[in-house]
């Protein structure tokens, strides 16, 4: 930084709203740093993969030994911020880490606001299951879809049952339903205090896994 024949930029990494996230916000073709569009967070660094290995062999490489060596120690991985990951990286990155543990779940916090692209990133990927939250709610009516959506065919439905049969229809992943998670307010703060446990009750109840931070 401090020798002038050599200078060193780096940007935050963060996430940017009502993006296309099939084009990287810190590629050439956005400008989305220079429009102070990208909510920045001040603790960590965007990394320039580029589209392939060959734009950036030792930044490919030296994750792909990380990526590997964590699915030898841990069941699961969880992506953070998925959407804001290029989905060439997030691919040859979750092919590491199954050529290390061929059953590794990928649990990935996903939030595309579109359910199609969703389907994209999760088929592509093969993810196990996304993270999605009630919190995220702003209404008791958006709240019961949230539920009815991701916490699973609810007791006592009507759904059509031929014995032990299931009738396959093409699907998202399954949910890891949270009450509330880091990236949002807790309930006392936009809602009420005595919201939080029938907000996490209406989690609980659902047919999925479910966890709270």
């Amino acid at each position: 930084l401090f020798n002038p024949l050599d200078y060193h930029v780096f940007a935050n990494n963060g996430w940017v709203g009502n993006w296309d996230i099939r084009v990287d916000f810190a590629g050439p073709l956005s400008s989305a740093y220079f429009r102070r569009e990208v909510v920045a967070w001040a603790d960590c660094v965007k990394l320039r993969y580029g589209n392939s290995p060959a734009d950036n062999p030792w930044l490919w490489e030296h994750m792909r030994r990380y990526t590997s060596q964590m699915a030898s120690y841990f069941y699961a991985l969880r992506i953070d911020n998925c959407h804001s990951t290029p989905l060439s990286v997030g691919e040859y990155m979750i092919d590491a880490a199954r050529g290390t543990n061929p059953n590794i779940i990928v649990v990935a916090e996903l939030f595309t606001g579109s359910e199609e692209l969703d389907s994209l990133y999760a088929g592509q990927l093969g993810m196990n299951a996304l993270i999605r939250e009630a919190m995220a709610a702003p209404d008791t009516h958006d709240l019961g879809r949230i539920v009815l959506r991701h916490g699973g065919r609810p007791v006592g439905s009507m759904t059509q049952c031929l014995g032990d049969a299931r009738i396959l229809h093409p699907s998202l992943p399954p949910s890891c339903f949270v009450d509330c998670t880091h990236d949002n307010e807790m309930p006392t703060e936009i809602r009420t205090s005595e919201d939080t446990l029938p907000n996490a009750a209406l989690v609980a109840m659902g047919i999925c896994a479910s966890w709270s931070t």
